[in-house]
């Protein structure tokens, strides 16, 4: 193996093992694969596209960190590097999610008005939920800085609003019940 190989093989090993710490990445499964474009999203009659991304960063280690076996800074560099290349990861990702959300209506903007319990309400309504093998609700996640995740825990709701919040959920209970294939088909031999 030459030696510009085994380099990337070390930054790709120590990336990947960099995306399983991270929260968010390491939720998110992914596969290598020869591509030659971007991502084309369709939903009721509306297309978007999403490039493909390609990252690009640049990693020095001098000479005299490699000939003096400085592992401290070798491991510092390449800790940076990978730092880097997972704040890549989450740039394109967000930008790929805002895309697509967009494209499904998915939106839920709370820069302009504070969060609430009814906006919290109002953008379940919208979602589509699916149910566990308990027929208990798999909520959506909802990603957000730390101020946001702040504001969203310490909302709490009426008895006006956890009873919309029951009608909602059993609402999407029928919903998601109705969409399942009770009938099963028979084959003639």
């Amino acid at each position: 193996m030459r030696q510009r190989d085994i380099e990337a093989d070390i930054l790709r090993k120590y990336s990947r093992y960099m995306v399983s710490l991270d929260p968010i990445l390491n939720q998110i499964g992914s596969v290598r694969t020869l591509h030659a474009g971007g991502f084309r999203y369709e939903e009721n009659g509306k297309e978007a596209t999403t490039p493909l991304n390609k990252v690009a960063l640049t990693i020095e280690i001098s000479h005299a960190t490699i000939v003096n076996f400085d592992m401290g800074v070798f491991a510092q560099s390449i800790y940076e590097f990978t730092e880097q290349h997972v704040a890549e990861m989450h740039r394109m990702m967000y930008r790929t999610l805002d895309t697509v959300t967009q494209l499904t209506g998915n939106v839920f903007n709370a820069k302009e008005k504070p969060p609430s319990a009814d906006m919290i309400l109002d953008m379940l309504e919208r979602l589509p939920i699916r149910f566990d093998e308990k027929d208990e609700p798999v909520l959506p996640q909802i990603i957000a800085g730390p101020d946001l995740f702040q504001k969203l825990v310490n909302i709490k709701f009426t008895p006006e609003q956890e009873e919309r919040n029951k009608r909602i959920i059993e609402i999407k209970r029928r919903e998601f019940h109705a969409k399942k294939r009770y009938r099963r088909l028979s084959y003639i031999h």
